[in-house]
């Protein structure tokens, strides 16, 4: 279903997943039960954007240099002075915690006041008011600049130029994490950066049917028989669909001068590889150690088009099990759906497909049927490069 004649350079990288959990509770409300959604008229699982954007950030440290992510932390204050310990060793703790914090308010970041007078050391260091995302990079410039300021950050920072110069480090090299997923700094707008990836919240494909665990908890040196604790917890198995859109443009506007690596690609490249890894393969962490959901999805469906689409209207009739299962029919409604959608609108460039197992056959004309993730990420990455350098018309 490549409709490689879709006039307009392709902008946009969606990515369409069917992907079956076993009993799990990987994202929970405030109660302690799966959460749930109505869609169709009809309860379905639900895993929220949020919480699988999460574990598709912690999954990037698996595939990804230090120098290309980022810190979401309040501790600042504190990751600036550790940099600045090896930039300038000789100054004392104090002197350096003071530079940290002097350049941190400069780039724009309020700090709240320090626990102690001192602030020498991380326990004492004031932390932002909010979460604050800076790359790796960031932070290095930052502390290089903390280290000019040292001898008097006071005297340094009433300079117009240097407070520019720190909100200038802060605003630009953005990670690959940063560029991706966006960040808000309230008091200083400056400092925003508009996410590149939408992320839809996972739907069951299906009707919910929700299950109740009841467990118990025995005293190991107790010799009384009677459990010591007695409890309940939800949970469910469901086939989800999950969907997100990468904007290319808005992706290569944020990206910064990030370092180049041995295999040849650009940070462009490997921020779109890394994407469609990370996305594809992580699981949020919920319950994992009861419940052990670590499945990969049945079926992966990457697309280049000129503007973004979903596909989920397949399912706002929930799909009924075929011979004991949902992934066959799942298939058949999204390509079904697919086809009647892209007809009638158009948009689609260029798809790959993987898929795993007999019953995913159904999605066959979805696009390019690709042996491996990895090749599925090289194939998709390499023409969305393209387009993006006017390479491919």
């Amino acid at each position: 279903m490549n409709d490689t004649a879709a006039a307009g350079r392709a902008r946009f990288l969606d990515l369409h997943l069917l992907h079956t959990l076993p009993s799990h509770g990987v994202n929970r409300d405030d109660t302690g039960a799966p959460k749930s959604a109505q869609f169709g008229g009809v309860e379905r699982a639900r895993v929220s954007s949020q919480a699988w954007k999460r574990a598709t950030r912690t999954y990037f440290a698996r595939i990804l240099d230090p120098s290309e992510l980022g810190v979401r932390t309040v501790h600042l204050a504190a990751a600036v002075t550790d940099r600045l310990t090896g930039l300038a060793p000789d100054i004392d703790d104090a002197a350096r915690a003071l530079a940290a914090q002097h350049t941190i308010t400069a780039a724009g970041i309020t700090l709240d006041k320090p626990k102690r007078s001192s602030g020498s050391s991380a326990a004492d260091l004031p932390t932002a008011k909010a979460l604050a995302f800076l790359s790796a990079a960031q932070l290095d410039a930052l502390a290089a600049l903390a280290a000019e300021a040292a001898a008097d950050p006071a005297a340094f920072f009433k300079q117009k130029m240097a407070v520019q110069r720190a909100q200038h480090l802060a605003a630009t090299a953005h990670s690959v994490d940063v560029a991706l997923f966006g960040r808000m700094v309230a008091e200083t707008p400056e400092l925003n950066v508009d996410a590149a990836v939408q992320v839809a919240q996972a739907i069951g494909v299906h009707a919910l049917e929700a299950e109740i665990d009841y467990f118990t908890a025995l005293d190991d040196l107790s010799r009384a028989a009677s459990a010591t604790m007695i409890g309940t917890r939800g949970f469910n198995s469901t086939t989800f669909y999950r969907y997100a859109s990468l904007n290319l443009d808005a992706l290569a506007a944020n990206l910064g001068r990030l370092p180049e690596h041995t295999e040849g690609r650009t940070p462009l490249e490997r921020a779109v590889a890394a994407w469609i890894t990370a996305f594809t393969s992580s699981m949020p962490a919920g319950q994992n150690s009861g419940t052990a959901p670590h499945t990969k999805p049945e079926l992966v469906l990457a697309q280049l088009r000129t503007e973004p689409a979903s596909y989920v209207a397949a399912f706002e009739e929930p799909v009924h099990p075929a011979a004991g299962g949902h992934i066959r029919p799942a298939c058949r409604a999204l390509a079904d759906h697919a086809a009647e959608r892209d007809a009638a609108y158009g948009g689609l460039v260029e798809s790959w497909l993987l898929r795993v197992g007999a019953a995913t056959e159904p999605a066959e004309p979805l696009g390019k049927r690709m042996p491996t993730l990895d090749d599925l990420a090289a194939a998709a990455t390499t023409a969305a490069a393209g387009h993006l350098t006017g390479a491919t018309a």
